[in-house]
């Protein structure tokens, strides 16, 4: 993983309007605003109510049981989530096929698993209400891990859409999977949004982002067959799931997608890409596209990511992940998405919910970067993701015309991702004790 390196430490600014002027002189675009409010804005989608305009980010947790199954931390975790109030509850990535888990410990949806998933959704409500807060609007993220995946044993099984050069060079190659295999995997995950819905879940997410199986097909430009080539082929798997799962409930359950609006890889290995060979460029033309059709098709929440929103897509890329010499300024990353995002916004209907991303980064100037972001129509909704991991009170002083405590905010140390990465269960160890002594046990160990 590339180091990161700041522009200049935030946490030296004391006001947001400082923040502003620091990293306009930097060169950055990010929206910013003093006054928060703006996140207490309610909405509506699909006729649900959405309490505020604050997300809580998949956080994937290494705390799950051998079947699939929430674990007690995992509802542990949730517990904290819902006390927060956030008015969508995104939880983690879940995988919808057993060859798709990135580990033992990864959450999976399945006959077995529903009775856990039930009482999970059950006890997120009774937690936010108890709180004072709305019931959150629930979104299970339904994923196949794709070159991530293990097997049965642990062991990794890397599964991917296309032969990648540039990632099979540095990550290792792995089996490309057959169209028997993509129209099997369409009918688990169309089964996967059933048991969500019967757990009580109010939308699925169809996780199109992160470079996992379903965001690879987007980019599989060379590959042969139904699901290769054509952007009508490249789409066929999640816009026939859309339907199949329209078709069964109508607006009862609710589809949102997660989705890259670029790679960071080169075309025509990277969806989002310049069509140039060796372009570091974006070229938004399909992602749009997409869009519409999607919205066409009912779908109403887009959450735009990328492989990961520190890399921007000029330079190396999103391939600088695994150079450890590489330093990489995650406001350049975040900065470029967020302004895709605000073009992305700004060119579809207003019944449409769009998530920022990436907002944690900012560290004490997230919450401010957020309220500027839904004030000036960037987006509707602010995803937080390490910010909510690292601070209980981080949402509940937003709602409370509170500025969220700055001493408690994310530092981008990756300590988090070093937890998840050893496949252990997974929190913040600078600002909370359990993940620091499980962080420095296993250091001692030799575990990270």
């Amino acid at each position: 993983m590339a180091v990161v390196k700041f522009p200049f430490d935030h946490f030296d600014i004391e006001t947001p309007e400082e923040f502003r002027q620091k990293t306009a002189q930097a060169g950055y675009e990010i929206p910013v605003s003093d006054d928060l409010s703006a996140l207490g804005m309610a909405h509506y989608v699909d006729g649900c109510f959405v309490a505020n305009s604050m997300a809580i980010q998949p956080l994937e947790g290494r705390d799950g049981q051998a079947d699939g199954s929430p674990g007690s931390l995992t509802f542990a975790r949730y517990e904290k989530l819902a006390a927060q109030g956030a008015g969508i509850l995104w939880m983690e990535a879940t995988a919808f096929s057993e060859d798709g888990r990135d580990s033992e410990r990864q959450l999976w949806i399945n006959d077995n698993s529903l009775d856990g998933f039930r009482k999970l959704a059950e006890h997120i409500d009774t937690t936010a209400c108890s709180n004072g807060h709305k019931a959150p609007y629930k979104i299970l993220q339904l994923t196949h891990s794709g070159r991530h995946s293990c097997g049965s044993n642990g062991a990794p099984a890397p599964l991917t859409a296309f032969e990648n050069p540039y990632l099979d060079d540095v990550a290792g190659p792995a089996q490309v999977v057959t169209d028997a295999y993509i129209h099997d995997l369409q009918d688990k995950l169309v089964y996967a949004a059933e048991l969500a819905y019967e757990a009580g879940f109010d939308a699925v997410d169809l996780k199109l982002c992160h470079g996992y199986l379903m965001s690879e097909m987007l980019a599989a430009y060379t590959r042969s067959g139904m699901y290769g080539g054509p952007f009508e082929n490249r789409t066929k798997f999640i816009l026939e799931a859309v339907d199949r799962i329209r078709q069964r409930y109508g607006s009862r359950l609710g589809i949102a997608v997660r989705i890259n609006a670029y790679d960071g890889i080169p075309w025509p290995y990277g969806w989002g890409m310049k069509q140039k060979k060796g372009a570091f460029e974006t070229d938004d033309t399909e992602l749009r596209k997409l869009i519409h059709i999607l919205y066409g098709k009912g779908v109403r929440i887009f959450n735009l990511s990328t492989t990961d929103p520190r890399f921007a897509p000029q330079g190396n890329g999103f391939l600088d992940c695994f150079d450890d010499e590489a330093e990489t300024d995650p406001f350049m990353g975040v900065s470029e998405l967020l302004k895709t995002t605000r073009e992305i916004r700004r060119a579809l209907p207003r019944d449409i919910l769009i998530v920022g991303t990436g907002l944690s980064w900012f560290g004490p100037f997230s919450a401010f970067a957020a309220a500027g972001g839904v004030k000036q129509h960037w987006f509707d909704i602010a995803g937080f993701g390490r910010s909510v991991m690292t601070d209980n009170d981080f949402i509940p002083s937003i709602l409370e015309g509170r500025t969220p405590d700055r001493s408690r905010a994310c530092v981008g140390c990756d300590s988090c991702f070093q937890l998840f990465y050893a496949d252990l269960p997974t929190g913040c160890p600078v600002n909370h004790k359990a993940w620091g002594d499980l962080y420095k046990a296993a250091s001692e160990k030799g575990i990270l």
